[in-house]
């Protein structure tokens, strides 16, 4: 109510030589995000993330993965997770189309043009994950031992992750427009104001486990975790101990 308030005093006054003061622009996005594995069919999955985890997908150098067959232990059923009010949140900016640079969750940015602003609201909102007492190694390892594709590398989702963007989108005004109805800032010395509806997209991220490399399975193998493809050569290998009887999963500090 309070923003409401001071939203229209402002708006009442813009031609009044009243002066907006700069709001930030273009804060940068956590760095975990920038190094997120994104799934594509979030027009599908979103309400279905329990049902996503535990299948093989492919990736044969595309950019998008094919998704192939689940495995999952015998007569499991993933759980859907909401994720707290206080850790949902994870960022919030008026962005221009300059926020391109940040990444895919920004990418829509590369479409505003130069009279533009959005402004946009990232939340984690659900998740689903396999606990590593419930990942199925041996049915991966069988697995492992085809190969349908050679030019393809498959990977298992342990964890699917569904993130909420909201954006709402401004057009630069002149600072003595009267009239004007609507939530008005200023930014970079100019003044915007709100455009349209509300907007809403989805993305999900994936944790991956690299299953090919469990073809070697009988000595230790370092198995990878993938969060990205750009990860690819950084990534922190999972040192994993005796498939076929105790597992003993260590993660080797760099």
């Amino acid at each position: 109510m309070k923003k409401a308030i001071l939203c229209l005093l402002a708006i009442s006054c813009i031609g009044c030589g009243v002066k907006f003061k700069d709001a930030p622009v273009n804060l940068s996005l956590p760095d975990y995000f920038k190094t997120r594995n994104l799934y594509d069919r979030t027009d599908i999955w979103r309400f279905k993330l329990p049902e996503l985890v535990g299948f093989i997908i492919s990736d044969s150098g595309s950019g998008t993965y094919d998704r192939l067959r689940r495995i999952v232990k015998d007569s499991y059923e993933a759980k859907l997770e909401i994720v707290p009010d206080a850790d949902k949140k994870v960022y919030s900016s008026r962005i221009d189309r300059g926020a391109e640079a940040e990444g895919s969750y920004l990418l829509f940015s590369a479409g505003l043009k130069a009279n533009q602003m959005a402004e946009v609201m990232i939340e984690d909102v659900s998740l689903a994950f396999i606990n590593d007492a419930d990942i199925p190694w041996e049915k991966l390892r069988t697995e492992a031992g085809t190969q349908p594709n050679p030019n393809a590398r498959r990977f298992w989702i342990q964890a699917a992750l569904l993130t909420t963007i909201t954006i709402n989108y401004y057009q630069e005004i002149s600072a003595n427009a009267s009239g004007v109805v609507g939530e008005t800032f200023g930014a970079k010395g100019k003044v915007y104001n709100k455009q349209g509806t509300t907007q809403r997209d989805f993305k999900i991220s994936l944790e991956l486990v690299d299953v090919d490399q469990l073809a070697a399975s009988t000595r230790d193998v370092p198995i990878k975790i993938f969060r990205s493809p750009q990860d690819i050569p950084k990534l922190k290998p999972i040192l994993l101990k005796s498939l076929a009887k105790n597992i003993i999963i260590k993660e080797i500090k760099e």
